[in-house]
């Protein structure tokens, strides 16, 4: 039975999408960090940790854009079964876009929670595949 045959379990397409999610929410922070951070109230201050992005909001924007294509990027390969590559991508970019995002935990709640079920994806489809192959015995 080859790989193609295997039916992907649901998981993997749940971890996928939380992936690409995550990226909205990425794409998201980085246009609130530079839109509102430019007024008379720089609440980026208040709510970006390193000081270098308090003094520099469009920067951190940007930052959270190539976050965010990262992040979708590992979505699609955990959706195309790569899961561990994907899954490792994610739960890394994730954990630096709270660098950049500052108070924004929605998205490293959704990247992580992603990357965490993608690891766990190959062995599911490895019981899937002895599951079936069982089947076919009988």
């Amino acid at each position: 039975m080859s790989s193609e045959e295997i039916p992907k379990p649901a998981t993997a397409g749940a971890a996928g999408v939380l992936g690409i999610v995550s990226g909205f929410w990425c794409i998201l922070e980085g246009i609130l960090i530079m839109v509102f951070s430019s007024g008379e109230e720089n609440w980026s201050e208040e709510l970006l940790f390193i000081p270098y992005f308090q003094a520099n909001p469009f920067v951190s924007g940007i930052i959270s854009f190539v976050c965010a294509a990262i992040c979708m990027y590992s979505g699609a390969l955990v959706i195309m079964r790569q899961y561990i590559r994907g899954g490792l991508i994610m739960l890394v970019v994730s954990a630096a876009s709270i660098i950049v995002g500052g108070g924004f935990y929605i998205t490293v709640l959704w990247g992580a929670s992603g990357g965490l079920i993608s690891l766990v994806c190959p062995s599911l489809e490895e019981k899937i595949k002895q599951d079936s192959s069982l089947q076919k015995i009988t």
